[in-house]
């Protein structure tokens, strides 16, 4: 799915893990190579085929479960001192509570622990 958070209008795709039990992951919607959206924002889901995502604009592809970027066409050429692993997703603060999916604009600590918030503070 892919939207804005309302109180920051912030690009925002999300995408529910099925080799992480069904865990909801947050990304910002936008390729690290030159911003373009990777899904459009469209009202209601839009189901993706495979845990990866393609930018339109110049085919960067990302995997879901992890954010990270998978292929570069032409990387070789185009791109020889690419360093995938510094240009991921940009991945948000998520949290499934009480069947509502929360995410906070924040990026997850280095460890990856999303436990930003507690069930009381919702």
């Amino acid at each position: 799915v892919a939207d804005h958070l309302p109180t920051t209008n912030m690009p925002v795709l999300l995408y529910r893990d099925p080799s992480s039990n069904n865990t909801v992951k947050a990304y910002r919607n936008q390729c690290r190579h030159r911003g373009a959206a990777l899904i459009k924002p469209t009202k209601g889901l839009k189901q993706l085929k495979g845990s990866a995502v393609t930018c339109p604009y110049h085919a960067w592809t990302y995997n879901l479960g992890n954010g990270e970027l998978k292929a570069v066409p032409q990387e070789k050429v185009g791109f020889p001192c690419l360093k995938k692993q510094d240009l991921g997703l940009k991945p948000l603060a998520c949290r499934e509570i009480a069947g509502g999916i929360w995410v906070g604009g924040q990026k997850l600590s280095e460890t990856g622990d999303q436990s930003v918030w507690s069930v009381d503070e919702v």
